[in-house]
Order: structure tokens, then C-alpha cells, then sequence
């Protein structure tokens, strides 16, 4: 599991410890009525309606799953599957606890609307069936817990790695492709209009993005994590200490505040809030992170958009890099 595979802020923590440390329808076809030849009154009989299949088949963690071809009523188990349900408009009736502050703002006041029926990453069996849910979307493969979610409704569980791939699976589980190729067309377009108008900086600066674990350890992201995808379709350069993962889920190293200097090629550092408290102020106050030339530059930005989970985060993440991008133009 990567440290995205959470459900609230407190899951990280452990998380990291473990790890190592299709549309509505085709509607009816009828045949038009022959026109009567001679005395003939006879006309043609109307064959029956061709309706569109009202199930599919979803290739999941949980094996073969039988989903709803477009998911009216849906519950999403983590900030994962909330975002991309948010970003590709499906209708939810259910989530975990806490979610909503880690959406766009765009997407606030619909994710608080959203009944809560899961907390500290325990999913409430009587709240979900109450929500009448046809499909159940998760990111986390409990094998105690699927078959009880299971009798609900179909459940869709799938690993998440960058926000692009884990949007595009979900988006198709939901049979929302439309709305996916919408999200994809909005960040293909912005990427292009940064690329353009900052490409000096982009080819000059390098960049790292790291996140506080604890208040002595702390977590260095590589390029294949999901804000290092953000980066590396900016065309960005990273710092000499980011050294690519081998494995999408491996997307970052666990590193003390104390080893924290080898950020020190690093001309601009995202410090990407974990969520646990006071541990992102820790990072800031650390006398080796002080000493990094991005921080005595002002260049050290503390964040809570570098670890984008939708093609909706990945815009907040944009947003921030555009404006940092600014300072150097």
C-alpha cells in the first residue's frame, strides 16, 4: 500500500510504518408499419425493443465484478473514489467520515451534502444498505470486509496509484467516459498553457515534494508519485535526492529530518501536509531544512495540494506550481 491508500489523515502514519518504513439507453427500435398493398390490410408486426444492457462486466482487485453499466447511486469509501466521483459528476449517496476537506472547493458543499457511512476507515453495513446504494467503490481490498459490502451492492475495489490512472479506472467503472474525457481535456490543456509560458523555468529549476510523517521523520516523494506526475508532464526537474521508484505504489522514501540535506539541489520544495497534526510546522521549524538553499531563498511552500487524488487536485496543484513559476519569471 503507498501512503495514498488512506481513508483520513490519521491513516498515514501507520500506513507508511507498515509499508516500510456505458448511457442510458439505445431506446426502443420499432419497424414502421408496411403500407397496405391492394386489399391487403395486413401491416407488418413491430419486433420487441432493444434495450441496452443494464449490467457489464468490471475487471476489479475483488475479481470479475457485475456493475451497473452507469451507476445512478453511488457510495465511495475514500477521498480517492469521492474525488473522482466529484470530478466526473456520479451521484453519491455515501462516504467516510471527514472526506469532504479533502476535495476542491469547487466540490465543498456537495461533499458535505454526501451522508456519512463510514468512519476511521469502518464502513457502518446498516447505514450503507439504508443508502440504497447500486454500486460500492473503495480503494482498500479487506477480505472480511468485501463480502458484507458485497450483499449490499457490487463492490469495485482497486488499488490507486497516480490521480490519472485511478480517475480513469474509476470513471469507467462508473460508465461516466464522457466526463472522464472532459477532465482529461481540461488537464491536457493547462499543462500545455504552463509548459508554454514558463519553459525557461521548467528547464532551470529543480523541484522535490516532501511530507512530514512525524515530528523527526519525513516522507520524500518520487517522480512516479501522484504529485510527481503532475511535475514530470510539466516537463519539471527534479532534485538529485527524487530518484524514481521502480514500482507506481513504492512512490516515495521514508527519510529523516536530519538526512533532510540532501534536498539541498532543490530550488523549490512543496511541503505537502500529511495531515497529522503539527507535524508539517516541525518540517518547516527543522534546523537542516532552515539551512536548504530553497528555504533561506523562500522557496520552501508548505501545501496541502501536492498529492493530488483527481484530475479536479491535480488543477489545485497547478494552480500552485503556476504561481511559484510566477516569481521566477
Amino acid at each position: 500500500m503507498s501512503l495514498s491508500a488512506r481513508l483520513g489523515p490519521g491513516d498515514i502514519v501507520d500506513e507508511l510504518t507498515r509499508r516500510r518504513l456505458l448511457g442510458a439507453g439505445l431506446g426502443a427500435v420499432s419497424l414502421a408499419g408496411l403500407a397496405a398493398c391492394g386489399n391487403d390490410s395486413r401491416t407488418a408486426t413491430a419486433p420487441k425493443s432493444l434495450a441496452a444492457p443494464t449490467t457489464r462486466q468490471v475487471e476489479a482487485d475483488n475479481g470479475t465484478v457485475t456493475a451497473p453499466s452507469q451507476a445512478k447511486r453511488v457510495v465511495a469509501l475514500d477521498t480517492w473514489t469521492l474525488n473522482s466521483c466529484l470530478d466526473v459528476g456520479a451521484h453519491l449517496v455515501g462516504t467516510t467520515e471527514g472526506a469532504a476537506a479533502f476535495v476542491p472547493p469547487q466540490f465543498r458543499a456537495r461533499a458535505k451534502a454526501v451522508p456519512v457511512v463510514a468512519a476511521s476507515g469502518t464502513p457502518d453495513l446498516e447505514k450503507i444498505a439504508a443508502a440504497q446504494p447500486d454500486l460500492i467503490m473503495t480503494i482498500f481490498l479487506d477480505k472480511k470486509v468485501l463480502p458484507k459490502l458485497s450483499a449490499i451492492a457490487p463492490v469495485v475495489a482497486h488499488q490507486n496509484t497516480d490521480f490519472a490512472s485511478t480517475e480513469s479506472y474509476f470513471a469507467t467503472a462508473l460508465g461516466r467516459p464522457d466526463q472522464l474525457a472532459a477532465a482529461k481535456r481540461s488537464y491536457g490543456n493547462r499543462i500545455a498553457d504552463i509548459r508554454s509560458s514558463y519553459r525557461k523555468q521548467l528547464v532551470e529549476l529543480k523541484w522535490s515534494i516532501v511530507s512530514a510523517l512525524s515530528t523527526s521523520n519525513a516522507y520524500v516523494y518520487h517522480q512516479l508519485s501522484t504529485g510527481g506526475k503532475v511535475l514530470v508532464d510539466l516537463g519539471a526537474h527534479w532534485s538529485s535526492a527524487d530518484v524514481p521508484g521502480k514500482d507506481p505504489v513504492d512512490d516515495g522514501t521514508v527519510v529523516s529530518f536530519e538526512n533532510l540535506d540532501r534536498l539541498a539541489d532543490a530550488d523549490i520544495i512543496l511541503n505537502n501536509s500529511s495531515g497529522v497534526a503539527g507535524t508539517q510546522q516541525a518540517l518547516t521549524a527543522d534546523p537542516v531544512v532552515r539551512s536548504l538553499p530553497a528555504t533561506k531563498a523562500g522557496h520552501l511552500y508548505a501545501t496541502t495540494v501536492a498529492y493530488p487524488q483527481s484530475y479536479g487536485q491535480a488543477a489545485q496543484m497547478l494552480d500552485l506550481v503556476e504561481r511559484i513559476l510566477q516569481q521566477f519569471a
